[in-house]
């Protein structure tokens, strides 16, 4: 296969990393934005969604009616699937 010479100077892409998508932030650097609905992690209960209601200065666990502690990161919610 032969390559043309001007290809060999163009900058290559490099792979998209699980890493650089998925970015858990710890609570002690950045709170999400309150009512924002997010991905949460707390090492007693593991991953769940919930919101950081900044009123009431805790996370909230919609679906279990849950006031949430002990959270030590959150994420945003990711996209939905392309279909």
């Amino acid at each position: 296969m032969k390559l043309e010479a001007e290809n060999l100077n163009e900058p290559q892409k490099q792979p998209l990393l699980i890493a650089d998508v998925i970015s858990w932030v710890a609570v002690e650097e950045k709170m999400p934005e309150s009512g924002q609905c997010v991905l949460l992690y707390s090492p007693k209960s593991g991953v769940g969604e919930g919101a950081w209601i900044s009123a009431k200065g805790h996370f909230e666990q919609w679906r279990w009616n849950a006031i949430l502690t002990n959270v030590s990161h959150w994420m945003p919610m990711p996209e939905p699937p392309c279909l």
